[in-house]
Parts: structure tokens; C-alpha cells; sequence
């Protein structure tokens, strides 16, 4: 291994196990958990760190390998300038990815032989490794121009001014936004380039005050966004790049904070989609995530004062906090929805399913007996429920929008486990509760309100309603919303079923307007037809080409024991007369056991 073929990696990109294996020639992926691994025939060092499997000490990181890292050659001598690269790599817990950090130095080590030797490392605390910095380069130099405009991929932007100790703060890797700047010059003022850098700042050898910085081309803006184009972006003012209320110089370094940089990249990609592969792979996964949240906007207009006409800006808002209930018949996407169109991070959210033994106590908190580690006496303190907890989370944070997402809403008693909170669902044009009620557990002191950044979206399956019905004091404080049964998103549509010419599409569709023509006969309403999600992909396939029970199992049995539960003579063969004998009849005769011609090639699907 070269450095060449490990620098292929992204920085801070996240890798498994098994490509990692792939790539160093590692016959068993279960070599990558080791905390060191030396590819043969390399001089690297690779390092796997995990939080909290005593690995990490603060800022020491140990070395919990085999005898023979302990007494390898190439980790001994001179410690402090090993011959050695060392990368890091870093996962949260075992069950994610890797995240790659790039290459660390030794800076002390206590090489022992009976137990793991301890190194102390370059690289910053636990809670700081792999952070990234922001950087903003804003230069009128002509070379570097002309530089761009001939397409090259590597820059070296030369006399520059300092930015503190930004000399010692930039590292490989972290993201520089590329603005061109001077006065009266031919090219456009702008954001041209997001770039990745090499090296941190060194001396410019023209000059004694000034620094140079060696970058590489991420993503190429063109044409040039200006300030005005980013006048939407509030995040992005004062950030050298969008609108200033301060002036900047030409030819200088700058550091901006994460929340312009969520700004500016919004503005970048809304403008650019086609970037956002490229740019993605630069920036951490929490960033992008977050540069995709809805976030509060600014629209130019025009208003008339007399004779005098005058651009403002007026303030759009798409973080406005929603109670929103989306319905519809069992498995016909609602979840797919909200996973799709508004959140699929767990950083941002909270999930929960209710049920009829949940409780007031389970959604919003309760008071528990919890031992003190230090006196061993019990104590009584009140532990968040979902509800507070993200709750918390939308006042601490007001720049992120937060999501309480509840499953099956009308399967529990709704209005007793919301209680109080229920007053809290009345909003204003801010999306904050325009009531707020006295909690000391959830607040010590004034009222609880919910604020605008966080949204309260659940699920209901219309089959389902007489679990527990939801009064319509209850239902007006949510925005109802239809989620239609359509395959339009459902990828396994064209699927056949098991080892049959049934193609899932089709046979729901047969079924679906079998319930819809019939429904006066069979005394069964349109909420009990099957959904385009209803079932998985792997139901629908033979497990090593042998039979798979799951289909029979999900949708005979709905459409024995619900569906048809008093017409079953309507659609299967009245020589079975018990679930039993359908489902062991389906997996000998497949579809024969049903009464009806499923037309595979019909096309057609519901809206």
C-alpha cells in the first residue's frame, strides 16, 4: 500500500469494514476491528478507534494490538519523527462506519512489552477529532484568475494576509471558499470555487508578513455567485461572501463559523444542484444534513414610496413548525413520506409508536428511583420522555429544526397521553404554541411552549380507526393530510411474486378494486385495501429459491382474518375454511386458491 492508494479515501468519508478489508487485500474483514493493522509490504500504520472501548484516554489514543505491533521495527527509534504515515480512522460506536481523519503524527510513546503500549498522538480531543474548519480565501491575484480560468485543479493562492494563529488552525482537507475580489478589474466579484487544502499556511517566500496556502479544486461555481446571490441566505451574511455589513480586504484568510457556512452552502446548492456530489463528499455528513433543513429565507421585492421605487427584502419562513397527521390505508407510504420529504436523521428527531398501554408518563416524562454514585443514596429525578427531550432540543438549538415523529397515533388514547400538552398544539403564524402550560418538571419556572423550530408529524392507518377515535378538538389542531395509494415510488411494482407471472402491482390492484366495487356487499369500506408498501421487496422473493412464507403470512392473513373476515366465499375457493388451510394451500397452489384471474399485464394503479 502507497500513500497514493490511501489518499484515494475522502477525507472524512465513511467507509465499512468490508471495503476497507477490500482495499488493503484482507481476507477477512473481521481484521479491520483490530485498534492497529499494517498492510503487508506498506510502511503505514492504520489506526481504528472506537468511543468508549478503551482506546481513548482523553487525548492519548492506545495501541491495543498484536505482541508483534508492540516490537515492529518501524515504531521504534526516534518516536517523535517516525518513518512510519499513520492514519486514523474513527467510529462513534460498532455499529457505524468508519470515518476517515487522515494522517496524525506521534508526539510521545510508552513502548511496553507484557501490555498495550500508550502513544499520544497530534490530533485534539475526542469530542474535537475530526472537526473541520472553515475558511474563506478572498484574492485578487491575477495568476491565481487566470489559474482558474484556464481549468486548473490545483491552486496555490499566494500573498495572503494572516487570520490569527490560522497557520496553526488549517489542516489538509479542511473546506476554503474561493471569492475573487479587487477593484476595477475585468472578472466578476464572487464565490468561484469551493476548494479542499493541501497544506496549512506557510510563509510566502516573497514576503515576510503574508502566507501562501496549496488547495485542490472540490466544486467549480459557474457563473460567479455574487453577493446579491446569496442576499437570501441570512446565514450567509457577513461571511465575505454574501452581504456585509463590514468591509473586507482583498488578499486575505478568513475563518467563518458553521452557521454561514450552512448558508452559503445552501445558497450554492439551490442555485447549483448538479454540485452537490462533489460538494457533499467534502463537507461532513452533519453539515450537508443540515444545509438540507428547512431554513428561514429572504425574497427581493419592490415597493413604492410616491414616485420612488425601492428594493427590500421580505422575510419567507419554510421552518414554520407543522402538527401534521398523514393518513391512509396500511402500507401505502406515510412513513416513506415523512422519511423522505421531511427528516431521516436521528439527530434531529425523535420516533415514537403509540399503543394503548402508552401513557402521559411515557411521552412527556416521569420521576424515577436513581442510585448516586457517590453517596449510594437514592434519589428521585425526573427523566425526559421523547416529548421533552426533543423538546430541549428545539429551544437549545434554533438554528436546526427538530421533528417529534408518532407511529400509529390513533392506537393509543391520543388526547390522555398528550394531557396538558395538548393546549400546546394551538400555533401562531410562527409556528409557536400561542398558549403555553405550567410544567416544572419539563421547565423549572415559566411557561411551556412549542417553539417554531420543531414539528409534530404522525401516522394513521385509516383501517385502524376504531382503536382508539381521535375527537375533533383534537383532529383541528392538525393539518390532515391524504397519503395516496400509488406505486409511482414503489421500485418492486413490476415485481412477480414468488415463482409465479403475479406481479405485485397487479394483484393489488385487482384486490384493491374488488373492495372498491363490492364494498356494499361486503361490508367492507376502502380503508381495508392493501398499500403499495404493504409488504417489503424480500417478501416478495424465494430465499435460495425455495419458498418464502412471508407473503402468505402478511397479505392471506389480512385478507382472511381482515378484509374479507365474513365474505371470504367472495374471493378464495370455498374448499378452505380456515387460515390454516389457506395458507398451506397458497404454498402449493399459489394463486389458485383464490376465486379470481389476476391480469399481470394490467398497467394500471390508483391514485
Amino acid at each position: 500500500m502507497t500513500h497514493e492508494e490511501i489518499n484515494q479515501l475522502i477525507l472524512f468519508g465513511e467507509y465499512d469494514q468490508k471495503t476497507l478489508a477490500e482495499l488493503w487485500g484482507y481476507k477477512s474483514y473481521d481484521a479491520i476491528r483490530r485498534a492497529v493493522v499494517t498492510p503487508a509490504e506498506s510502511n503505514i500504520i492504520i489506526l481504528f478507534l472506537t468511543e468508549g472501548y478503551n482506546h481513548l484516554e482523553g487525548d492519548r489514543l492506545k495501541m491495543l494490538g498484536e505482541a508483534k505491533h508492540v516490537n515492529d521495527s518501524r515504531i521504534e527509534g526516534n518516536i517523535s519523527y517516525p518513518k512510519d504515515s499513520i492514519f486514523l480512522f474513527y467510529r462513534e460506536d460498532k455499529r457505524k462506519k468508519y470515518t476517515f481523519y487522515g494522517e496524525i503524527k506521534i508526539k510521545e510513546a510508552d513502548i511496553q512489552t507484557e501490555k498495550a503500549s500508550t502513544f499520544l498522538f497530534e490530533v485534539t480531543s475526542l469530542k474535537e477529532i475530526g472537526r473541520q474548519n472553515y475558511y474563506v480565501v478572498k484574492t485578487s491575484d491575477c495568476n491565481a484568475v487566470k489559474d482558474f480560468e484556464n481549468g486548473h485543479t490545483s491552486f496555490c493562492l499566494k500573498g495572503l494576509n494572516s487570520y490569527e494563529d490560522s497557520n496553526d488552525i488549517i489542516k489538509p482537507g479542511d473546506p476554503i471558499f474561493l471569492v475573487f475580489g479587487g477593484n476595477n478589474v475585468y472578472w466578476t466579484l464572487g464565490l468561484v470555487a469551493v476548494l479542499k487544502a493541501k497544506s496549512g499556511p506557510v510563509r510566502d517566500n516573497n514576503s515576510e508578513k503574508n502566507y501562501m496556502i496549496n488547495a485542490d479544486m472540490v466544486a467549480k461555481i459557474v457563473p460567479t455567485m455574487t453577493k446579491e446571490d446569496f442576499i437570501p441566505y441570512k446565514d450567509s451574511y457577513n461571511s465575505f461572501i454574501g452581504p456585509s455589513t463590514k468591509g473586507s480586504r482583498n488578499q486575505a484568510l478568513y475563518m467563518i463559523s458553521e452557521a454561514q457556512v450552512i448558508g452559503v452552502l445552501r445558497g450554492v446548492l439551490d442555485t447549483h444542484p448538479e454540485l452537490e456530489e462533489s460538494i457533499s463528499a467534502l463537507f461532513s455528513k452533519t453539515i450537508i444534513q443540515k444545509v438540507k433543513l428547512p431554513m428561514t429565507v429572504y425574497l427581493p421585492s419592490v415597493k413604492s414610496y410616491g414616485e420612488h421605487s425601492e428594493t427590500i427584502i421580505q422575510r419567507t419562513d419554510d421552518s414554520t413548525g407543522e402538527n401534521i397527521i398523514f393518513y391512509g390505508v396500511p402500507g401505502c407510504g406515510k412513513s416513506f413520506i415523512i422519511k423522505e420529504k421531511y427528516c431521516n436523521d436521528d439527530e434531529f428527531m425523535e420516533r415514537v409508536v403509540f399503543h394503548p398501554d402508552y401513557s402521559y408518563s411515557d411521552f412527556v416524562g416521569q420521576i424515577l428511583p436513581k442510585t448516586d454514585s457517590d453517596t449510594h443514596q437514592i434519589r428521585y429525578d425526573f427523566v425526559d420522555g421523547p416529548f421533552t427531550a426533543i423538546l430541549k432540543k428545539a429551544w437549545e438549538h434554533p438554528e436546526n429544526h427538530y421533528y417529534l415523529i408518532i407511529e400509529e397515533i390513533n392506537r393509543g388514547n391520543a388526547p390522555a397521553i398528550f394531557g396538558d400538552i395538548f393546549q400546546l398544539l394551538d400555533r401562531g403564524k410562527d409556528g409557536e404554541s400561542v398558549y403555553g402550560v405550567t410544567n416544572s418538571n419539563v421547565l423549572k419556572s415559566g411557561k411551556v411552549k412549542i417553539p417554531g423550530n420543531l414539528s409534530l408529524l404522525a401516522t394513521m392507518n385509516t383501517a385502524d380507526q376504531s382503536v382508539f377515535t381521535l375527537d375533533t378538538a383534537f383532529k383541528r389542531r392538525w393539518k390532515m393530510k391524504l397519503v395516496p395509494n400509488s406505486f409511482d415510488q414503489c421500485s418492486f411494482s413490476e415485481m412477480k411474486i414468488l415463482d409465479t407471472n403475479i406481479k405485485w402491482k397487479s394483484f393489488v390492484t385487482t384486490i384493491n378494486e374488488i373492495i372498491l366495487n363490492e364494498n356494499s356487499d361486503l361490508a367492507v369500506n376502502e380503508d381495508k385495501r392493501i398499500g403499495a408498501f404493504f409488504v417489503s421487496e424480500d417478501d416478495l422473493k424465494l430465499i435460495n429459491g425455495k419458498y418464502n412464507p412471508a407473503f402468505a403470512e402478511k397479505v392471506i392473513m389480512y385478507l382472511w382474518n381482515d378484509v374479507f373476515k365474513y365474505n371470504k366465499e367472495k374471493i378464495f375457493d370455498e374448499k378452505y375454511n380456515s387460515l390454516e388451510k389457506i395458507i398451506a394451500g397458497f404454498e402449493k397452489e399459489k394463486f389458485n386458491v383464490f376465486k379470481i384471474d389476476f391480469n399481470e399485464s394490467d398497467d394500471t394503479h390508483e391514485e
